[in-house]
């Protein structure tokens, strides 16, 4: 860090270690509006899912063997791998992304994505609207934007 603070000359390696302290305990965005809330996962019961912290438990569950004995498996937190949860539902095993299952499971508060940039529409062109320029289509007949096609 000093050498990048300082201007001196840094390489590959020193950027690593500053990335490495950069992002080290960094965690996704959870946004602000999402009440504290317990909810089973669509489509995988016996599983609960947390809104804030993401965390998703398996709930006890109990199996009668062959001989008759029945086998109780206590509540447990599951942890995720590589971003992703490993679920199995009747004994069938699959793998869903923790962003996926909270979106799937809370879909009230789904993260909006953004469309990258200003909307001009036809008849916003000339008008003092908020968030807007003056003399959007004076630019726009005076030449300045341009449609160039390929031969």
């Amino acid at each position: 860090m000093q050498k990048i603070d300082n201007g001196e000359p840094f390489d590959y390696y020193d950027f690593l270690e500053v990335l490495k302290v950069t992002v080290k305990g960094k965690r996704p965005r959870i946004p602000a509006n999402v009440p504290a809330e317990w909810r089973e996962p669509p489509g995988f019961p016996n599983y609960l899912l947390h809104s804030v912290t993401r965390e998703l438990w398996r709930q006890a569950y109990e199996i009668t063997l062959p001989n008759g004995s029945v086998r109780r498996y206590p509540a447990k937190v599951q942890k995720p791998h590589n971003g992703s949860f490993s679920v199995s539902v009747g004994g069938v095993k699959s793998s869903r992304g923790v962003q996926a299952l909270w979106e799937a499971t809370f879909p009230e508060h789904k993260r909006r994505k953004s469309t990258g940039g200003a909307r001009l529409d036809h008849e916003d062109f000339g008008r003092n609207l908020p968030g807007t320029w003056d003399g959007t289509a004076e630019w726009i007949s005076g030449g300045g934007v341009g449609v160039t096609t390929r031969p």
